[in-house]
């Protein structure tokens, strides 16, 4: 658009023309390629610059035209990005597309073992001493990590303390002596540096005729190590429209005139109005031009986890009986929020088949992977042949101060569970059934019914799959496989695994109310020596 008149600012004659507009232009080199907007508008000329004759005879030609390449006049603005609706003549659909990106480390670990075993006519001892050393090869804490991995290698093996006396020794040492051991509670995925503890029981005697007259065995530890701590962020990604299509006009309207033209026109600049009804001998040029253009609006989210090892400290022991099982834990992770949590859980068995666990810990400064929680289970099983067996239980984990936010995102994540579970268990194989019932906990997952196969035809090879038919999760597995191979029907034999199984995430829905799921298969292959 332009506007001409006769000149009516100061210091200019009457008899000249002047432009009552600015001179803007935007330039088209300077159109952003992600948001398709213009990122300089040049300002060609001034309002109230007097017009050449031969700037005016060249503006009365048919069309808009912005002056002269000697004096531009007017406003020509292009904005190829004025707003946007979603959907175009091309599809009605949001497309998704995820893509996962897995770096590791390499980590060595050196662990030696030290257990030393004391009995006297009365009870027997035990002593067991860990010792291990992990080098990471990239590592946020290297430097703290090796050192204190450094001085748990000095600390003191174990030798448990245990008074002689002149009967002779009684060579019927309590089995619980060492299972109280191995019931003690080790920090999930967590790398021991230093680890020693001490085991008790007294000894089995002539006048103990049934299991349930087994003394318990206790056993008592410090441990010391690396657990992982996972830092999460959700950032978003580039964010930019992919045109599909050349710019299409959809609306030309528009047209130009003096003063004998059905034209008005009012230009107004800073605190200056100027309008057609009071200039004289006027021109003005205004057109417009809509245009319209298929575009994807393409945006990348960025979920990143990234795992470093804190070290971690923690006081644990149990009591180990013929049918029941109490287990206590404490410690402190030492990571940038100290993490101290305390714990305990209970586990009795009856004679007629029923079994009951139940116990909780609680955490101070809990976050997604550590958190305070409530649990427990029933398990009652019914033996039907020689070769066959059928087992019902029903579970629950209560979590109550899990850490729903990611940075500033706020990113619910179930974890809390009530759910029942079948299990025939016949020669090689067991088929099993559990339904996951949602929305009775707080933060519970959602109604899941799960089927599982497995089947066992040689000692060391197995075959198990599972699906889903009823999955009402965010993200179901609606259905899995996987194949596990020990080499060698030994103890440490190698082992390998295969394992296949079938994800859907789900994204809600997109503008036009389609649900956006995008399915993936994920491939794992595993190869294992030793326990």
């Amino acid at each position: 658009m332009s506007l001409t008149a006769n000149c009516i600012f100061p210091d200019t004659p009457n008899d000249q023309k002047c432009s009552y507009t600015p001179g803007l232009l935007t330039e088209r080199n300077s159109i952003d390629p992600n948001f398709l907007v213009p990122t300089r508008i040049s300002q060609t000329a001034q309002p109230g610059k007097i017009v050449q004759p031969e700037t005016l005879a060249f503006m009365e030609r048919p069309g808009f035209q912005g002056g002269t390449n000697t004096q531009p006049i007017g406003l020509e603005l292009y904005f190829p990005n004025a707003g946007a609706f979603p959907g175009n003549t091309q599809s009605q659909k949001t497309q998704i597309e995820r893509e996962e990106e897995n770096h590791y480390t390499v980590s060595t670990t050196m662990s030696r073992i030290r257990q030393v075993v004391k009995a006297n006519d009365t009870e027997a001892v035990i002593g067991r001493t860990i010792h291990g050393f992990t080098t990471f090869f990239d590592d946020k804490n290297r430097g703290l990590n090796t050192a204190i991995q450094g001085v748990g290698q000095i600390l003191p093996d174990i030798i448990p303390d245990l008074k002689g006396s002149e009967n002779p020794v009684n060579s019927k040492i309590n089995r619980y002596l060492f299972l109280a051991p191995n019931n003690t509670r080790l920090p999930g995925n967590s790398l021991t540096i230093y680890s020693a503890g001490v085991g008790r029981a007294k000894s089995l005697t002539p006048d103990i005729t049934s299991l349930s007259q087994v003394p318990k065995g206790s056993y008592h530890s410090i441990w010391l190590g690396l657990s992982p701590i996972i830092d999460r962020s959700i950032n978003q990604g580039r964010t930019f429209y992919d045109p599909t299509s050349p710019q299409v006009a959809t609306t030309n309207s528009g047209g130009e005139g003096g003063e004998n033209s059905n034209v008005e026109f009012t230009s107004a600049i800073n605190q200056d109005t100027f309008s057609t009804a009071s200039l004289q001998n006027f021109y003005v040029q205004v057109y417009l031009q809509f245009l319209e253009q298929d575009a994807n609006l393409v945006q990348e989210s960025i979920y990143q986890e990234k795992t470093n090892y804190y070290p971690h400290l923690s006081l644990a022991g149990n009591w180990t009986g013929s049918q029941d099982l109490f287990r206590y834990y404490t410690g402190a992770i030492a990571s940038e929020k100290i993490k101290f949590y305390l714990g305990f859980d209970y586990t009795i068995s009856t004679v007629n088949g029923w079994k009951f666990r139940t116990g909780g810990i609680g955490y101070i400064n809990p976050d997604r992977d550590y958190y305070s929680q409530i649990f427990g289970n029933a398990t009652k099983t019914f033996r039907i042949s020689k070769n066959a067996n059928f087992t019902l239980s029903t579970f629950f984990n209560y979590a109550i101060d899990r850490d729903t936010k990611i940075g500033s995102v706020v990113s619910n994540s179930p974890a809390s569970a009530l759910a029942a579970r079948a299990r025939l268990n016949w020669r090689i194989a067991s088929v099993g059934v559990t339904y996951y019932f949602g929305d009775i906990l707080p933060n519970s997952f959602e109604d899941r019914l799960l089927l599982e196969f497995i089947i066992r035809p040689l000692p060391n090879f197995a075959f198990s799959s599972y699906v889903a038919p009823i999955d009402q999760t965010s993200s179901p597995s609606p259905y899995g496989a996987s194949v596990t191979w020990k080499l060698k029907n030994k103890y440490n034999s190698p082992t390998l695994s295969l394992n296949w199984q079938n994800q859907k995430h789900n994204y809600a829905d997109d503008p036009f109310g389609n649900q956006i799921i995008l399915n993936d298969n994920t491939f794992t292959v595993i190869f294992r020596v030793g326990k």
